[in-house]
């Protein structure tokens, strides 16, 4: 029969094991989501002011240190509802130098001038 530290070391081993692949596949989703944030970066997109009615196209990393960009992802109706429940906030939102970007994943439900406004 095997001494009794052999059966203490392979639990030992076991457990280790066990901890090294959970905190591996947390560092590879943490690695996934900013490699995501990262290849946003390079999306171009457009920012028109309201009151000039001129419309400037930047690549979204160009923005990160002098916007903080929020990004609403979702059908047409529901960017289109957080949207319009986000308005009561857009004077904090415009002092803060916050962004939206609403990213439409389909546009069900939309017509063309709706979705151009």
């Amino acid at each position: 029969a095997a001494p009794w530290y052999f059966a203490v070391a392979l639990v030992f081993a076991a457990v280790f094991g066990f901890l090294f692949l959970r905190e591996r596949g947390k560092r590879t989703a943490q690695l996934v989501r900013l490699e995501r944030e990262y290849a946003i970066g390079d999306l171009p997109i457009e920012v028109t002011d309201p009151v000039a009615g001129t419309t400037k196209s930047f690549e979204l990393q160009g923005l990160r240190s002098q916007k903080r960009i929020v990004a609403l992802y979702g059908t047409f109706q529901q960017v289109k509802e957080s949207l319009q429940s986000a308005l009561p906030y857009r004077r904090r939102f415009e002092q803060s130098d916050v962004l939206i970007l609403p990213v439409c994943s389909s546009l069900e439900g939309s017509d063309e001038a709706a979705y151009a406004a």
